[in-house]
């Protein structure tokens, strides 16, 4: 979801105090009964005031001591995981601080309940140097990595991707 562009909601900043309903589950390769997401939100602020944004479960009431912050008059990424509310969505809700900002939404990973074992997180992963027919980098070495059509990634109307590249050492 980007509100710059318009991809999944309306192409416009979301004003502070405003509650947006954005719906993952059903999505990509998101099951339509994951029970959470793990997302990155970019708050993309350009005003000299900075602010908060709190994501919950649509259809429950929005807690009070949630929130993530965001700097003022530049993008913060933050991640959350989210639980997910009716229809496989949550509620973004801007704090009434700052001026309306664009918002990207960006799903990492989601969570199903498994019967028996209470639950299981699965990443998207597109690429694990440690599984074949992936290889190990080497140092100062690179890779060409296909992310489009892999792992239920979209193959098509994507102009950018979030990487994680953990140090394994």
């Amino acid at each position: 979801m980007d509100t710059r562009t318009g991809l999944g909601l309306p192409q416009a900043k979301l004003a502070t105090g405003s509650t947006t309903s954005i719906k993952v589950g059903g999505l990509a390769a998101v099951p339509a009964d994951a029970s959470a997401a793990f997302l990155m939100l970019t708050a993309i602020s350009t005003s000299t005031t900075a602010g908060y944004l709190s994501p919950y479960p649509t259809g429950t009431t929005r807690p009070g001591n949630v929130s993530l912050n965001y700097l003022a008059n530049t993008a913060t990424i933050l991640g959350a995981a989210v639980d997910l509310g009716s229809g496989g969505q949550f509620d973004l809700w801007i704090g009434p601080v700052g001026t309306a900002i664009d918002v990207v939404v960006d799903v990492v990973g989601y969570y199903t309940a498994t019967p028996g074992s209470g639950g299981a997180y699965t990443p998207a992963r597109v690429y694990d140097s440690r599984q074949a027919p992936n290889t190990t980098v080497p140092a100062r070495g690179s890779r060409v990595v296909p992310v489009g059509g892999v792992a239920g990634v979209p193959a098509a109307g994507a102009s950018a991707y979030a990487l994680s590249a953990p140090d394994c050492a």
